[in-house]
């Protein structure tokens, strides 16, 4: 048996996250036309979730390959029952953390640290964690980690070059330095640290301070120039954030809104998500 390179797993990863991403966005037009706008608020937070599980049971949980296991060759053992395959409740575990295991991670952090502090704990863990699987770990996720479930290369003749696994050795030495690199404090930020609101994501289309902010009907809001070329480049996409229905004629701008009014308003429903 072989052990996959990094650029196996993370192909059919890849692949796979594809795959999901497509079934929600058919879930989500079929949600939208059969039950309506009022519906489909409601229910759209929760359709990514949905349509891993939806995905995963169809394959993993019908011990079947997923589509980005058979496309990279891959295929799961556990390591902890002498490479056998994994057993049904083992493999019901793993689709169980891998959809629902972010969200527990972090309320657990929460009972020791703030709702900031623990997403930035959870953040560091995840780059550890991936700066081990780029140095050689078996493990891809934590829910594999915990569970010892692994891959195996079937088709070996397809692995990547040495020179490719030594770049990804590089990169993982890179996050482990970065994981273990301790946060700055607030003295320590300069000026325009503190007063840029890039802790909550200002225009997510350019990254940078709201300029000209506007609203969709949604209630997102992009800088007006970002959100109305990315409506005239994809216009049946609607919101770039969640994908409600949208179109030019719709978007709000925002007079007389600076950049901190609106960082406060996303301070306190942030807060009120952690509570």
């Amino acid at each position: 048996m072989l052990n996959p390179h990094v650029v196996e797993v993370l192909r059919g990863t890849q692949r796979d996250n594809d795959f999901v991403s497509d079934l929600a966005d058919d879930v989500r037009t079929l949600l939208r036309k059969t039950f309506g706008v009022q519906i489909f608020i409601k229910w759209n937070p929760y359709i990514d979730d949905c349509a891993r599980v939806l995905y995963y049971s169809l394959t993993t949980l019908s011990d079947v390959q997923t589509l980005g296991e058979e496309y990279g060759g891959l295929l799961l053992l556990d390591s902890r029952n002498d490479d056998r395959l994994p057993a049904r409740k083992g493999l019901m575990w793993m689709v169980f953390l891998e959809t629902f295991g972010s969200y527990l991670m972090l309320r657990c952090l929460k009972a020791s640290f703030s709702c900031a502090d623990a997403a930035e704990v959870l953040l560091r863990l995840r780059r550890l964690h991936t700066a081990c699987f780029f140095m050689g770990s078996p493990y891809p996720t934590f829910s594999k980690r915990v569970l010892g479930i692994q891959y195996i290369l079937v088709r070996h003749w397809i692995g990547a070059q040495p020179s490719v696994t030594t770049w990804f050795r590089l990169l993982g030495v890179f996050l482990l330095l970065r994981s273990l690199r301790p946060p700055r404090t607030r003295q320590e930020a300069s000026p325009d640290d503190t007063s840029s609101p890039s802790p909550f994501s200002p225009c997510p289309i350019c990254q940078g301070d709201w300029k000209s902010p506007s609203a969709l009907p949604c209630g997102h809001v992009f800088c007006w120039s970002c959100v109305h070329k990315h409506l005239a480049e994809s216009p049946s996409d609607g919101c770039p954030l969640c994908r409600f229905p949208a179109i030019p004629s719709r978007v709000v701008a925002l007079v007389n809104v600076r950049n901190g009014s609106l960082q406060r308003d996303k301070k306190v429903l942030i807060s009120n998500k952690c509570s």
